[in-house]
């Protein structure tokens, strides 16, 4: 009788220890206390079995994949293994030019599994930050485990570069749908301002914040936003977005595009060479966004630059067409 009152409360003890809300009951034998050990366990093992599948939800396979992928910001490097030479630039280093581009890099061991997107954004001596731009370093329809991108300063200043991942189907602007996998803060400064060469402040000052993104546009279907293209037939089909944080007030819009030769360290834009001019009718100033067509049949590296009926300078934008 003895011993199985020890039992008894042994079990108990236990029964404790296996969850912490268990309520008071009086357990008439021993048989019943190890249905009811059992039934308690396997409800604690089945509320487990849930949490760990939501924290597996919540973070996607996809991240444990981009693991083995290496970032780089370098104002150099070797196009035939994909890595940085020079950083000479991102260190407030003086730079004698209108303009200063960075190349943006990965490396991963396998093919990289997920979209990696890129967001670049001054940051102001007050604590405010504006000038913010987004794009893509890498999309999985690339199927590579490889990526570059240029990005070309025009102004002097200090700079974030974040490199995260877009969740499939997540809405860009919600930071939480990130997974931030390289962050790095670089000082420009340039010593030739070309938006006082350019159109000067008041203008500059307006398109402040402008965004443009290109897309390849195949049997009348407008494609996902790329800064790589490929000639297909010996013809590049491409839509021109521009977009404006305030109303672009465009009557009209004119668009340059030149072939440029990358060269140096840094690396600056050399034979610059009209390739295109165009203008387009804009019905309405009160647009925010603007979407234009053109077309491309020399494969090279190009500057695309837009520019308001006034010859106002908007924005710019780099593609590389093979």
């Amino acid at each position: 009788m003895k011993n199985t009152l020890k039992q008894k409360k042994l079990i108990l003890s236990e029964l404790k220890c296996a969850t912490a809300t268990i309520p008071p009951l009086r357990i008439q034998n021993l048989q019943a206390a190890i249905r009811f050990k059992s039934y308690y366990i396997s409800k604690k093992l089945s509320c487990m079995k849930k949490i760990l599948l939501s924290f597996l939800l919540v973070i996607p396979f996809s991240i444990l994949a981009q693991s083995k992928v290496s970032f780089h910001i370098c104002t150099d490097y070797l196009k035939t293994t994909n890595r940085p030479t020079s950083y000479y630039g991102l260190d407030n280093q003086p730079i004698k030019s209108t303009q200063l581009c960075m190349y943006v890099l990965a490396n991963a061991s396998s093919e990289i599994q997920s979209n990696i997107m890129c967001n670049i954004t001054k940051l102001l001596s007050s604590g405010g930050e504006e000038n913010s731009q987004t794009f893509h370093l890498y999309q999985k329809s690339e199927r590579s485990a490889q990526a570059n991108k240029t990005h070309c300063f025009l102004e002097a200043g200090t700079y974030r570069v974040s490199i995260y991942q877009q969740y499939d189907n997540a809405a860009m602007i919600n930071d939480y749908t990130k997974n931030i996998l390289f962050e790095q803060t670089v000082m420009i400064n340039l010593e030739e301002n070309p938006a006082n060469k350019l159109i000067g402040m008041k203008g500059r000052m307006y398109y402040f914040g402008s965004k443009t993104e290109f897309s390849e546009i195949i049997n009348d279907q407008t494609q996902k936003p790329s800064e790589r293209f490929k000639l297909k037939d010996g013809e590049l089909k491409l839509k021109l977005n521009v977009s404006n944080l305030k109303e672009l007030q465009l009557t009209e819009l004119k668009t340059k595009i030149y072939s440029y030769t990358p060269k140096g360290t840094p690396a600056e834009i050399t034979n610059k060479v009209l390739y295109q001019e165009q203008s387009y009718k804009v019905p309405d100033k009160t647009w925010k966004s603007v979407s234009v067509a053109t077309s491309i049949k020399d494969p090279n590296n190009y500057v695309i630059e837009f520019y308001t009926q006034d010859d106002t300078f908007i924005v710019q934008g780099f593609i590389k067409v093979k």
